[in-house]
């Protein structure tokens, strides 16, 4: 057996064809290991590791690489499989026949150096026999280690009847309705996003996680280009596929993965906060496996992490070891000690759903929560008030998510809190370019809102059926009209009720004015 080590990326390029060859008879499935997706890595981050590829050589032929990373530290140095930082998953570059020579050359190579070195081989996609294997043969070299398994759901499609299996997981957490509700409103339709459109995706995960922790580094400028490149990537195994929901032309959100030999992995998503209540990472997860179906894909894999709607997609769950191993000296031992009760403890706290999104999403940046906006938000109104109105009448026009810029810009509220209340079947009206009003439950209960979206009057009889109408009322000078108040008209029993908003100094005007018994 004989083991050569190659330390530079020009020598290594030499080995491409043998390589992909390995890969390609195994019937590798697995984007992170692939020639072009390392090619690309290492171009852009390779300047800041030192190359130690192993090439396992047997009887003049190649079986096999061990792609191995080295960095200095001070006290000792550390070596990782290469894409450290990238890559959701890593292994060794062999035949499953071949797969234990070349890991066991692999260790013992390790063992041989002659410096304090910790070794971190995470990412392994492993069944039970593999991680036994894996075992056994650190255990032989004689080395300190510790591993832990981290889930890795997937959709498998074998054998799927696809229209139930895709029915079923839409009525969890009432997706179905969201998304009838979201189409009520526009267009929302998967679409592909290609390199000229890269922006955009990279702009709606920057505002996703703004105020948030984000252990991706997916928007940040030293890493844009490598994802931008690897979407030029021109390769046989290795597509990357950026997908995108989009509304009315906006996008909502996306997803970022690869495609590789019938295996689609989910690699990163990213959804739009002001579209929240309709949950479009989910409604994307339904596009995105219909799709897959659509193109015969084999396995949907969710890739690692314990996140709820992955495990309410997935059928199959499989497990990524990481393996961290030790050799030297006795405070380097001390050193890894400490780092495995550190790897422990991360372990579980990522088991806790709740700390893991309290930490995600509250402790990078503290915002006051003022309860004081909430109670000054309270006013005075008028109800159930039948009048005889003189003034001239002018119908708003009604807007819809269509308009959700425009309404924004004239109401000054954030998007997030327009969408909602469209979510909540909420009507919004506008006169002369200016918000009047918005009304909740139109067909039962309504209830009316200004501009502020402060509720000004509510309407207590069922108007299901009946006739309404939606006006602003103005009152005629001699030189210009006056905006007198906003109403909600409804026609029973030859009468017209109307729930009035009225300006605050025409309140004394409201005379001959009827109580309306409920």
């Amino acid at each position: 057996m004989e083991l050569n080590v190659i330390t530079s990326f020009k020598d290594l390029q030499l080995q491409r064809d043998s390589w992909t060859s390995i890969l390609a008879e195994k019937g590798n499935t697995i984007p992170f290991i692939e020639w072009d997706w390392i090619n690309c890595w290492w171009k852009h981050y390779g300047h800041n590791f030192d190359l130690r590829v192993l090439q396992i050589i047997r009887e003049e032929k190649i079986i096999g690489y061990v792609p191995l990373i080295k960095e200095k530290k001070r006290f000792y140095s550390s070596y990782s499989f290469m894409g450290k930082d990238k890559a959701n998953y890593m292994d060794i570059i062999a035949s499953s026949s071949d797969y234990e020579i070349v890991f066991t050359e692999g260790i013992n190579w390790l063992k041989d150096q002659k410096e304090n070195i910790i070794i971190e081989i995470n990412g392994i996609y492993a069944g039970p026999l593999k991680q036994q294997l894996i075992n056994d043969v650190i255990k032989e070299a004689g080395l300190h280690f510790f591993h832990e398994n981290t889930p890795a759901p997937a959709i498998e499609f074998a054998g799927l009847e696809a229209e139930l299996f895709v029915k079923k997981r839409s009525r969890k957490h009432g997706m179905d309705r969201k998304e009838k509700k979201l189409r009520k409103h526009g267009k929302l339709y998967l679409k592909e996003i290609f390199l000229k459109d890269m922006d955009s995706i990279f702009y709606l995960h920057k505002k996703r996680w703004k105020d948030r922790r984000d252990t991706s580094g997916f928007s940040s400028e030293t890493n844009i280009n490598f994802f931008k490149e690897l979407v030029q990537l021109k390769s046989n195994t290795v597509v990357t596929c950026v997908d995108g929901l989009y509304f009315e032309d906006k996008l909502i959100a996306f997803y970022y993965g690869f495609q590789t030999r019938g295996r689609y992995l989910y690699y990163l998503p990213a959804h739009d906060d002001d579209f929240g209540v309709y949950s479009p990472g989910r409604l994307l997860m339904k596009e995105k496996v219909i799709n897959c179906m659509d193109q015969e894909t084999k396995t949907f894999d969710l890739s690692i992490g314990y996140e709820s709607y992955k495990m309410d997609w997935a059928n199959s769950v499989s497990y990524v070891s990481s393996f961290t191993l030790v050799n030297g000296r006795m405070f380097i031992k001390l050193g890894f000690s400490m780092l495995k009760l550190k790897q422990i403890i991360k372990g579980r706290m990522k088991k806790n759903k709740k700390l893991v999104m309290f930490i995600r999403n509250k402790t990078y940046k503290l915002r006051p929560i003022s309860l004081l906006n909430k109670i000054f938000q309270m006013e005075m109104f008028y109800q159930y008030v039948w009048q005889e109105n003189r003034d001239k009448r002018i119908v708003p026009e009604q807007k819809t998510m269509k308009d959700l810029d425009f309404i924004c810009q004239a109401t000054g509220k954030h998007k997030a809190e327009i969408i909602n209340r469209f979510y909540k079947n909420d009507q919004c009206y506008m006169d002369n370019d200016k918000i009047v009003c918005w009304i909740k439950n139109i067909n039962s209960n309504p209830i009316i809102y200004d501009c502020n979206l402060k509720e000004i009057g509510t309407y207590s009889l069922p108007v299901t059926k009946l006739p309404y109408q939606i006006y602003s009322s103005y009152k005629s000078n001699d030189d210009h009209s006056t905006y007198t108040g906003f109403h909600l008209e409804v026609r029973f029993a030859g009468k017209s009720f109307i729930i009035s908003r009225k300006r605050k100094e025409n309140h004394n005007d409201l005379h001959n004015s009827e109580q309306l018994d409920s």
